[in-house]
């Protein structure tokens, strides 16, 4: 106990306890192999004139291992004011080497992925908690809890593939302070796993002057989809004339398209003018508590919060875009532009998935929004029935309870779970609960 060594007796009037510690601990994690994993098998395709066929179902891997961590962590603990406010301050690094993870392979193997070693990642970050007595006597105890952690993710390695930071996946976007074309995204050694990008919506073209302004090549209207071809490039009705081009082979601007920021001051908004927009992994993790008695009647609440990521509203960019036409559009239609609406937040709603003009179908900030939330996440009432009025019936105790569970959310109104992470497609909430219980003692 730090707190009892010399130099720090002076501090006894207001240090009640002051404690280091450090660990070091090395876990071994199998990621749910299967039995028979490693050695691969055959998965049955159905019969054909009575005769049942065989496929490869999963590739053996019989240099697969266990999955390693090592974690260091180092914190202090400590009391103040005889105890009255406790808690602990901690930080950690945490390296997994040979990463279990399920690898995509192409559609032409016969088989969708693999699970391998995948490279190390490191974890690292810090911890703190804190309680705080404010009142506690004989009839009366009101107590105050706080926690937060902040966490970053970094990968080291991956298996070496001949790509720069042996890429897996990614994409390439225009890096304004180098002025070069750079790999973003996916997973790639040195950067954080997670990280988002895509196109800037700056505004609508809202009336004539903004159509007369806005000349841009939109080729992201045909970049944007798996089969690139099949699009058409979006421009200017000035450009086009100006250029002589084949006004069958374009789509022009209209009034109600977005206005896309050129990153890259090129006249062209193509796949070189995404930019990073969030993570989908949060920075900050945290809760409050509130414990609250007063006899034998008790008040508990407890609530949390993440901060630091985003999350794209998939089904909203879905529905507006009109990407199927069985959807129902939403109530955000109503806010979409017309001639009569040229204020709105949203570009013209039409069918026929924007005419491929994308001004939905491509990932912006119209529609990636912060995920950061305030969860009310339990409120319980509890209590004790007096031994007096137990004694009769001997009955050694009684405490009758009722508690509300995710009670709701202080967060962006468009997401329907903030707590998600990556896209939310039709995500269900996680349901509010009132549960009422008794816990009997003879």
């Amino acid at each position: 106990m730090a707190h009892k060594e010399k130099f720090l007796q002076g501090t006894s009037d207001w240090l009640s306890l002051l404690k280091l510690r450090g660990s070091w601990g090395k876990n071994g994690n199998i990621g749910g192999i299967g039995l028979y994993e490693l050695q691969g098998g055959y998965s049955t395709t159905g019969r054909y004139e009575n005769i049942i066929g065989f496929s490869l179902g999963g590739i053996p891997n019989p240099k697969l291992r266990w999955e390693k961590t090592n974690t260091v962590e180092a914190a202090i603990e400590y009391g103040l004011l005889k105890n009255r406010i406790t808690g602990s301050i901690g930080v950690y690094n945490r390296i997994t080497n040979d990463k279990i993870a399920n690898v995509l392979l192409p559609n032409s193997t016969g088989v969708s992925s693999i699970r391998t070693n995948n490279g190390s990642m490191q974890n690292k970050g810090f911890e703190a908690d804190m309680v705080v007595k404010v009142i506690q006597n004989k009839d009366w105890e009101i107590r105050l809890g706080t926690n937060i952690a902040w966490n970053k993710n970094k990968i080291l390695k991956l298996p070496f593939n001949g790509n720069e930071n042996n890429r897996q996946g990614g994409t390439q976007i225009y890096d304004p302070a180098t002025g070069k074309i750079i790999w973003v995204g996916g997973l790639q050694e040195g950067r954080e796993p997670g990280e988002l990008f895509g196109y800037v919506m700056e505004g609508l073209i809202r009336d004539a002057k903004d159509l007369a302004d806005y000349n841009k090549v939109d080729l992201a209207a045909g970049q944007v989809q798996l089969n690139a071809a099949a699009g058409r490039p979006l421009i200017s009705q000035k450009l086009l004339t100006q250029r002589g081009l084949n006004p069958n082979q374009w789509w022009t601007t209209s009034l109600g398209d977005v206005r896309w920021r050129d990153i890259d001051k090129n006249d062209t908004i193509d796949f070189r003018d995404r930019v990073f927009m969030g993570r989908t992994i949060p920075r900050w993790t945290g809760g409050f508590n509130l414990s609250l008695g007063w006899k034998g009647l008790q008040l508990f609440a407890r609530m949390d919060y993440a901060l630091g990521f985003v999350q794209m509203d998939f089904r909203q960019l879905w529905a507006m875009g009109s990407m199927q036409g069985e959807f129902n559009g939403t109530n955000f239609v109503k806010d979409s532009w017309t001639p009569e609406n040229p204020n709105a937040k949203f570009p013209t709603y039409m069918n026929q998935d924007q005419q491929l003009k994308k001004n939905y179908d491509r990932y912006s900030n119209m529609f990636l929004v912060s995920s950061n939330y305030l969860c009310f996440r339990e409120l319980t009432l509890s209590y004790a029935v007096p031994q007096t009025l137990l004694k009769r019936a001997k009955i050694e105790g009684l405490t009758l309870m009722v508690t509300g569970q995710n009670l709701g959310y202080i967060s962006n109104k468009m997401l329907k779970l903030p707590e998600r992470t990556g896209e939310q497609d039709g995500a269900y909430t996680i349901p509010t609960q009132l549960v009422f219980s008794a816990n009997l003692t003879f």
